[in-house]
């Protein structure tokens, strides 16, 4: 990708309404379902360059669960498999390919919520299993497989290396107090990035948690482990690989830059909650949000050092936003937590 240049060019936030002009920022609509929200929902790029979207139809707590599958251009396709309207919502997804997808899917039962993984060809189910336990479920591409990192109904976070079929190669047990916001994958390796809970407070008043990261080979070995010597309340959030090997990980903070063997080589601080984090020819892109609708985007070069940042108004208070780069080009996803046209954005930054 050409470098990034500070000018924004393109919004595309994807509504219900027509086409507008925010100073240098010209927006594109298009029609989204008006009862559509991620509610923490996952996404995933297609190699086509679609966005496949993971949540549901309705209100919180009443939710039918929904994909959507978002073009670059602009357009938006409901691709929920026909007879899986069941209460619940899906979560992280893997898009296979223009028509198919893996995804976690959480239904609600009398008990609760039963969380299912499941493959999806043309809206018909391939394969389904279900995860015992709770709490978050991420994946993440991995080679001709993926991994998945979940917490079984008792004991502590799993990361679990498996095949397209479902198959699993091999399963690692992480500490106890160890929770997985995503992970990477690389040639021979993978990170999982997330937080520790600390022990309470001497006082009973609370739990801190902070960041970790590990790195382990393409046997499920691990490599190096890193956790913060901070007693707060902080987790990374996003993580991009470094061209040495290297891994960059993001934290509300700001960044760290990790060597191949684990040691901090850099930092970039940042008083602004950081929410996503993605890799670029030179560099890394950081967004946040900022203000009332405000989204704060920041290029960082390959040594850390702030090459430009910007603040762009978009009138909407999003809840979340992810970076990502697709055929050389640069964009910023946006969501919010609430149902109608205005819960999804695609933002474009130019490239020069």
């Amino acid at each position: 990708m050409k470098k990034l240049r500070r000018a924004l060019l393109l919004l595309l936030c994807l509504a219900l309404s027509a086409a507008a002009a925010l100073g240098e920022t010209v927006c594109m609509y298009v029609d989204l379902p008006e009862d559509f929200a991620p509610y923490g929902g996952g996404w995933g790029l297609s190699e086509d360059g679609s966005v496949w979207i993971g949540g549901g139809f309705g209100s919180p707590g009443q939710t039918r669960g929904g994909l959507l599958r978002v073009g670059l251009d602009g357009s938006c396709a409901d691709v929920t498999p026909e007879g899986d309207r069941a209460e619940g919502l899906y979560g992280d997804i893997i898009p296979l390919g223009e028509d198919g997808c893996i995804a976690v899917r959480s239904v609600r039962t009398e008990s609760g919520y039963t969380d299912y993984l499941g493959r999806l060809d043309a809206g018909v189910l391939v394969w389904k299993m279900e995860l015992p336990g709770g709490g978050p479920v991420h994946l993440c591409r991995s080679g001709d497989g993926f991994l998945m990192s979940s917490k079984p109904a008792s004991g502590a976070m799993e990361i679990r290396r498996m095949d397209l079929s479902g198959s699993e190669a091999w399963r690692i047990q992480l500490e106890e107090r160890i929770v997985i916001e995503g992970m990477l994958a690389g040639e021979g390796g993978h990170a999982a990035y997330g937080m520790k809970y600390e022990e309470p407070h001497a006082d009973g008043s609370g739990q801190n948690y902070t960041p970790v990261l590990l790195v382990f080979d393409d046997a499920g070995r691990l490599l190096w482990k890193w956790e913060s010597a901070r007693y707060d309340c902080h987790s990374f959030v996003a993580a991009a690989w470094r061209e040495d090997g290297g891994v960059v990980a993001l934290e509300q903070g700001g960044a760290f830059a990790f060597s191949a063997e684990g040691e901090v080589e850099w930092t970039y601080e940042a008083d602004a909650r950081r929410r996503g984090l993605t890799k670029v020819d030179g560099g890394f892109l950081l967004a946040s949000i900022s203000g009332s609708g405000e989204v704060h985007v920041v290029f960082l070069d390959a040594d850390g050092a702030l090459k430009w940042e910007e603040y762009i108004p978009t009138g909407r208070d999003w809840s979340d936003c992810t970076p990502f780069v697709c055929g050389g080009e640069a964009y910023v996803l946006l969501e919010s937590m609430y149902a109608g046209s205005e819960c999804l954005g695609l933002m474009k930054l130019d490239a020069a």
